[in-house]
């Protein structure tokens, strides 16, 4: 399967969820990417690490904490943020293979997972994230074509040169599932979220290193605490705008909660730059690490009060050559002796010229303790690159994947504009035993928010209810309230001059309900007429590339405008294009000798357009042949 369709535009297919199966076991593009980038970012670190002089040991001590920390803290993360769909069954919300995890719950949790490691270890905690911030931003950026593979987290429809294809259904676990929204059901093409996130990423990875790499040099000498700081707030910027595209974001009330998140982390990150910059460098590291001590887990250095440094980091060694009089010098004669001179003459007795690292670990004391957390994390991985399927809910699931029964709410009237009024009565009393009530119940749980495609699914899941079941009367009279929310919907965005999205709103009022359903197609052919984009994006995805038929029957369908329209000229134009189209297909076919084939296509040329007049010439051509 095609992935990228060149060279007029960038049209991305996935090729589905699954990598390669051993067996059984089928290992997932999602974990396996996942996987990839926790080495990938180890690895980074560890050279920055040796860059500054500490020893990567300490980092692959330190992933193993983040990574156990990370992994259920996005999982509580998301569970937190949906748990109408795990309260009748707290049990699933360990059952993370089914999906549901949130990147902002990873990194809240590392963060407290360092936080802690340092404590222990007795290590500054703004020196570590420093060092891991580049691997962070950049296994984001990997960790995000995971929801390319499995056509999920994706954005609002549009036709853009760049697009992302979503397959109208796929199968998970077994099951079919509709990742596309009900009410962009018909619709092909989305905004590739994944990319624009993943390539900010990339450019915010770019930065952090470029910062990384001129302060070794000097130029400018950064405090310690600047890197992770710039990460949070380019990270941060870049997650407003782009989620603000996505259609399946986690909601708190009318909020975008990861666009709440990441304001607070913007600011957070603001502030914290400039109370950084406005203190003197010392002020960061804890009262018992501004001296050094023997007695401080990996030897771990510190500056004093005396003599802040400039660097990025505080654990550095003179390099081979360098002069430093106070190493020279006698302790006694120096008031100020630095962190390398106190813990070469007081913990090691080394000699004065020769530097030492920053951090020496005893690698027999700590080796059982590495040894089992590292199998830990291994096995984590793996599991993670097997079992893992979806970042998030799907979208759109089957009947079969409806939430578990629940008892009856009250669906509140909508605030926003174009929702329409849709409180459910108390229900009439049946029998508590009765399924139909159980799937009403059911039904109106959807409802808790109000939208044309929770509406979509609320009937749907009422429309199952059979004629003898008690219930019955119940959920006729929701369903004609409910499809009649659909249509108010449809008009409120239509009022607000967004048709794309009211007839998108329309096409799901339900067949069953004939006067509702014959009023929304008269008023979608309306909203078609006064924004002609929407019918011109109606029309083609009745295209199939290579098919004549296709494009006629898209051209069919543009000729419902008038020409006393406004949208005439555009339309015909459109109407133009797609007739070149079809003169094309015919004269590949006549290429290939294929005349009776070339004749048909062009007989579809219609009449009065400019490949009308070439199109009846081929035809007499091909005839004699």
């Amino acid at each position: 399967m095609d992935i990228v369709h060149l060279p007029l535009a960038l049209q991305f297919t996935s090729p589905g969820p699954i990598l390669f199966k051993l067996g059984p076991l089928a290992v997932r593009w999602y974990g396996f990417l996942i996987a990839s980038a926790v080495l990938i970012g180890v690895s980074l670190s560890q050279y920055l690490a040796k860059k500054r002089k500490v020893d990567p040991e300490l980092i692959g001590d330190l992933a193993i904490w983040l990574v156990l920390a990370a992994i259920p803290c996005a999982r509580l993360y998301y569970v937190a943020f949906q748990w109408e769909n795990y309260a009748q069954n707290p049990a699933s919300a360990l059952a993370i293979w089914q999906g549901g995890i949130a990147i902002h719950g990873a990194i809240l949790g590392g963060v407290l997972a360092g936080w802690i490691f340092g404590r222990i270890h007795r290590i500054p905690f703004w020196q570590l994230a420093d060092l891991v911030a580049p691997s962070l931003i950049l296994g984001q950026a990997i960790g995000r074509w995971g929801n390319f593979f499995n056509s999920e987290a994706f954005g609002a429809p549009t036709d853009l040169p760049w697009k992302l294809y979503i397959p109208p259904e796929i199968e998970v676990n077994g099951s079919i599932v509709r990742p596309r929204p009900p009410e962009f059901a018909n619709v092909d093409y989305f905004h590739p979220t994944f990319l624009y996130e993943s390539l900010w990423n990339l450019m915010v990875f770019t930065l952090l290193m470029n910062l990384f790499f001129r302060d070794l040099k000097g130029k400018p000498r950064l405090k310690v605490g600047t890197l992770f700081l710039v990460y949070v707030v380019a990270y941060s910027a870049g997650r407003i705008w782009i989620e603000g595209l996505r259609m399946d974001s986690l909601m708190l009330g009318p909020l975008r909660i990861a666009q709440l998140v990441s304001l607070s982390g913007m600011i957070l990150g603001c502030l914290g730059l400039l109370w950084l910059y406005s203190k003197p460098h010392h002020s960061l590291i804890p009262k018992t690490l501004r001296a050094s001590q023997p007695g401080t887990a990996y030897g771990a250095l510190a500056t004093t009060p005396q003599a802040p440094p400039t660097s990025l980091y505080l654990a550095q060694t003179n390099p081979p050559g360098h002069s430093n009089q106070n190493v020279n010098q006698n302790p006694s004669q120096n008031p100020n002796p630095s962190p390398n001179q106190n813990f070469n003459q007081t913990a090691n007795q080394t000699p004065k010229s020769a530097p030492q690292p920053a951090i020496s670990p005893n690698s027999e004391t700590n080796f059982l303790p590495r040894l089992i957390l590292g199998s830990i994390g291994i096995a984590l991985a793996l599991l993670f690159a097997v079992f893992f399927t979806n970042r998030g809910a799907l979208m759109n699931p089957s009947p079969s994947l409806a939430p578990s029964p629940s008892p009856a709410v009250q669906v509140q009237p909508p605030t926003s504009p174009g929702s329409p009024t849709i409180q459910s009565p108390t229900p009439s009393p049946v029998a508590a035993d009765s399924p139909g009530q159980t799937q009403l119940n059911q039904a109106r749980v959807i409802l808790q928010d109000v939208s044309a495609s929770k509406l979509n699914q609320a009937i749907v899941q009422a429309q199952e209810i059979p004629p003898d079941d008690p219930a019955y009367p119940q959920a006729q009279q929701d369903i004609q309230r409910w499809s009649q929310g659909i249509l108010d919907i449809a008009q409120g965005r239509a009022q607000q001059k967004k048709f794309s999205e009211a007839i998108a709103a329309a096409q799901l009022v339900p067949q069953a309900n004939r006067p509702l359903f014959n009023q929304a197609q008269l008023q979608i052919q309306e909203w078609q007429q006064a924004d002609p984009s929407t019918l011109i994006q109606g029309a083609r995805r009745l295209i199939q590339p290579g098919q004549a038929s296709s494009y006629n029957q898209a051209i069919d369908q543009l000729r419902q405008v008038k020409p006393n329209q406004p949208s005439y000229l555009e339309v015909q134009q459109q109407i133009n294009q797609w007739s070149g189209e079809i003169f094309k297909i015919a004269q590949a076919r006549a290429q290939k000798k294929q005349f009776s084939e070339a004749i048909q296509a062009a007989i579809l040329v219609p009449e009065g357009t400019p490949a009308y007049t070439e199109a009846q010439r081929a035809i007499a051509q091909w005839k004699i042949r």
